[in-house]
């Protein structure tokens, strides 16, 4: 019974230096990419930065720094690296990419282009 609550004892206190050493959600930063040479419909901003919106999302969608809505982009093609990416979208919405805009990734530095929309 005594070996049982010293590995008892053991597990809690190495949990909790795990819990501890895990940094929190709140604490990550968002990432913000800079889009320059865009091309769109009339309005389309020439560039803008915005804040990846969340890591855990299928979708992939930019909060612009501006306020003036969020970029989701529908196609993401890696230069440096070759590949192309389409994120998952919302089901039953129909959805056109009218915007492809130029970026360098802030983590690789990576050229990237991106295709989407503006929404609201």
């Amino acid at each position: 019974m005594k070996r049982f609550k010293l590995m008892t004892a053991m597990f809690a206190t190495a949990a909790a230096v795990a819990a501890a050493a895990t940094p929190a959600h709140a604490d990550v930063s968002p990432l913000t990419f800079d889009f320059y040479d865009c091309t769109g419909p009339a309005g389309t901003p020439s560039e803008f930065s915005a804040d990846r919106v969340s890591s855990l999302s299928p979708t992939l969608a930019f909060h612009r720094t501006d306020g003036a809505g969020i970029f989701v982009v529908l196609l993401f093609r890696d230069e440096d690296a070759g590949f192309d990416v389409r994120p998952t979208f919302a089901p039953g919405l129909s959805a056109k990419a009218v915007v492809t805009c130029s970026a360098v990734g802030p983590l690789l530095g990576h050229e990237l282009t991106v295709s989407g929309f503006f929404a609201p």
